[in-house]
């Protein structure tokens, strides 16, 4: 039993890192052998197995990261998974987005993993509720000038108000669209100066509308 459950295991992982080949059509010989390097690696060192990391660096390289940004992240990943019990395909989806939507360098993952990690440990949400509400407002985000760590505490703070997932992400997107032209000649502070100023509900209907109105208030 234990030759045969080893057997299936090296065929799973042969399998694993063919589907990493087959996305990453260009990579080279060493390349390939240097992500699979890094696989067997982690799978012996971290609480996951090396198939397993496989299917996370296949995920990163759908995302669209290069063989040398998959070895600097796949750690990271491999760390939230197991500190949140995530699959590990999720969480390198949630990572690449973190890291793609806000412009940051492939060894910056670990940053994004802490933050998400504090953000879901301090609020009402879960990494996977982050990551969702991510894909809404990251890019909106990033243009105007706020960080991952201001995004996420703000997602977070939405949670708290039962404001979860697509549905705080697309709040907070549109609070930030609609102050967008003085964010732009101003900076980020006139977000946080229009906040701090309490309109009250009435003048929120009328800057963000019916779906934001609610968010605006939580967050002022």
């Amino acid at each position: 039993k234990a030759i045969i459950s080893c057997v299936k295991e090296f065929a799973e992982f042969d399998k694993g890192m063919s589907e990493v080949r087959s996305i990453m059509l260009d990579l080279s010989g060493s390349q390939f052998d240097a992500l699979e390097n890094k696989a067997k690696n982690l799978g012996a060192t971290t609480a996951n197995t090396a198939t397993e990391i496989t299917s996370a660096m296949a995920m990163l390289a759908r995302a669209g990261f290069k063989e040398d940004e998959i070895r600097d992240s796949v750690k990271s990943v491999s760390d939230l998974a197991n500190a949140t019990g995530m699959e590990l395909a999720e969480t390198a989806d949630i990572i690449a987005i973190g890291v793609k939507a806000f412009g940051l360098e492939a060894e910056e993952a670990g940053r994004v993993a802490d933050v998400l990690g504090l953000a879901a440990s301090k609020t009402n949400t879960t990494v996977s509720e982050l990551g969702e509400g991510m894909k809404y407002v990251a890019p909106v985000a990033k243009q105007l000038g706020f960080s991952i760590e201001e995004t996420s505490a703000m997602l977070g703070k939405l949670a708290d108000a039962g404001i979860k997932g697509s549905a705080g992400g697309t709040a907070l997107r549109k609070i930030m669209l609609s102050l967008g032209p003085e964010i732009e000649k101003n900076g980020t502070q006139a977000f946080y100066d229009f906040m701090e100023s309490q309109k009250g509900v009435t003048a929120n209907f009328e800057m963000f509308g019916a779906r934001a109105v609610t968010a605006a208030g939580v967050l002022q």
